[in-house]
């Protein structure tokens, strides 16, 4: 038979995949969404995924009927990301059981560190997915120090560890080309973007006066949301700084969700008087909906972003988003006519571009863009990526062996 036969049957076979990662269910963010959206998807196609994670109770006992989640249990180190650290009791046994296809390393820490082990004992290939600015001023900033030299040290550091343990990859995939470019500048190598849809369907939006009236909300006023983590490196009191202004304008503002700097953004817009600031905690999935299709534009100022997974759930309900300039979340609106970009430092720039879409709604399409991110389509491009990491179809050009198919 041929190489490229052979490429051929591969193609077909079902994949035995594992995905590594210290952050898992119960947690609620970009990273977990994502691998419990692709391992559902990969499943239903046939495939068979397990998932190595450190977890706490909780976890395991979520998990508990689950015989291909494998929880090891360990100390939390951080809440918020939810990151626990764990040892893995006779290892290779356990990896060697299951005999892999693929290692798909979803965090670069100590699932990490086993991921790569895994690659070693079982002769698998090794795809990273890099989910988290871990190395960002913002997140070294609030959860490390404020001294910029302890934080530029911490820095160098960190960024020498991502680069040895990610050059132990076969493929790194990045969510966005925004990401991509991040990386490089640090050196980490055969870096292909691939869109980590979470996207299932786009739903039929609901009336937003039917919305407004199941959350108690004002229909006369405009709403711009905030949906997801209310962490300091979400940038968050951006949108505080600017509540008054926007009051003037007509808008409420809604903060959905929790996590560690709910307090102080209550306390800052409580001193800054912008009564037109709710938080409301945080939403279950079946309330979602109500929330996103209750706004008249979706503001998520984080700079912080690998992607932005709440941003393109909003534009699937049919949300106008208004994002930051040079950040990951900027290419939505390159994709399409989804919404606005604003300067991060501007107040006076986030203003007016709320008021331009509030004023020419209807001129505006997010739904046809988060249609691109879909997590259907991106199974299609993650299960090219694996399928290209077993080829042994040597005609191939070393360097395209790499490419994969962008939405």
């Amino acid at each position: 038979m041929s190489n490229h036969q052979d490429a051929i049957v591969e193609k077909r076979k079902k994949l035995k995949i594992v995905f590594y990662t210290d952050d898992y269910l119960p947690a609620v963010d970009g990273t977990v969404n994502y691998i419990v959206s692709a391992r559902k998807e990969l499943e239903r196609r046939g495939h068979r995924v397990y998932i190595f994670t450190a977890g706490n109770r909780e976890t395991q006992k979520i998990t508990k009927k689950d015989r291909r989640v494998i929880v090891f249990k360990g100390i939390s180190f951080t809440k918020y990301p939810q990151y626990t650290i764990a040892a893995q009791p006779q290892f290779a046994s356990t990896i060697k059981r299951i005999n892999p296809d693929i290692i798909h390393m979803h965090t670069p820490f100590v699932m990490g560190v086993f991921a790569t082990m895994a690659k070693k004992v079982t002769g698998a290939p090794l795809i990273g997915t890099f989910h988290t600015m871990v190395f960002s001023d913002e997140v070294l900033s609030h959860y490390l120090s404020k001294n910029k030299f302890v934080r530029r040290v911490a820095k160098s550091i960190i960024i020498r560890y991502l680069r040895y343990t990610y050059s132990k990859c076969d493929l790194v995939l990045t969510p966005s080309d925004y990401t991509r470019r991040e990386l490089e500048k640090i050196g980490i190598k055969r870096i292909q973007t691939l869109h980590t849809g979470t996207i299932n369907r786009i739903h039929k939006k609901l009336s937003m006066n039917a919305s407004r009236e199941k959350l108690g909300q004002s229909k006369s006023k405009h709403i711009m949301l905030y949906l997801g983590r209310v962490s300091h490196e979400k940038n968050i009191e951006v949108i505080i700084r600017a509540a008054k202004a926007l009051d003037k304008n007509g808008f409420d503002i809604v903060i959905a969700g929790s996590g560690p700097a709910e307090k102080s953004l209550k306390e800052m817009a409580a001193a800054k008087g912008a009564s037109n600031v709710m938080f409301v905690g945080f939403i279950p999935k079946k309330q979602l909906c109500s929330y996103y299709s209750s706004a008249d534009v979706f503001c998520n100022p984080s700079m912080f972003e690998t992607l932005g997974q709440t941003t393109i759930e909003a534009m699937a309900e049919g949300v106008p988003v208004l994002v930051p300039k040079h950040s990951a979340q900027e290419e939505f609106t390159l994709r399409g006519n989804c919404g606005e970009t604003f300067n991060v430092k501007s107040t006076k720039d986030l203003i007016d571009k709320a008021v331009k879409i509030v004023n020419n709604r209807n001129r505006y399409s997010p739904a046809s863009v988060a249609r691109k991110y879909s997590v259907t389509e991106s199974t299609d491009i993650l299960l090219d990526a694996y399928y290209r990491m077993l080829s042994e179809d040597d005609n191939l050009d070393p360097d395209k062996k790499h490419v994969i198919r962008l939405f």
